[in-house]
């Protein structure tokens, strides 16, 4: 092989690795969101002690009334931790005899609280990590 074409070859193999690592350089925190990222999940067990009617007496009325105690457990199956963890329940559907769910317009979209630690949002979460979020419904 004549030794011009191997100059040639090393050339464009040295140019294409340069326009490699400069495109990594640029693009290295898209790349490692993309690559590193936590996913996270929910669980929902329909039954006790996860789901279950009790009584709740509202503090104005002090009139008794139905109320299901709703608990979900959140969980990151990432590869990186996840910070500033909120679970919003945007709406609540109920099912019908036959099967389909129908929206309920009564129920009010909602911040859930950590059953954990009683706030709002959950500071960090690690990779292969578990926990609840409670929410009670009348």
């Amino acid at each position: 092989m004549d030794p011009a074409w191997l100059t040639a070859i090393g050339t464009i193999a040295l140019a294409a690795a340069t326009v490699g690592l400069a495109f990594v350089a640029t693009f290295q925190d898209r790349i490692r969101a993309w690559l590193m990222r936590p996913k996270l999940g929910i669980d929902v067990v329909c039954r006790p002690p996860d789901c279950h009617k009790t009584q709740m007496v509202g503090p104005s009325t002090r009139v008794p009334s139905d109320c299901y105690y709703l608990r979900f457990r959140v969980k990151n199956s990432g590869n990186l931790r996840a910070e500033l963890v909120e679970v919003y329940a945007a709406e609540l559907l109920k099912r019908q005899a036959d099967g389909s769910f129908k929206r309920q317009d009564w129920f009010l979209p909602m911040n859930l609280r950590w059953s954990i630690q009683g706030s709002r949002s959950w500071t960090r979460s690690r990779p292969a990590w578990k926990s609840t979020a409670t929410s009670a419904t009348s």
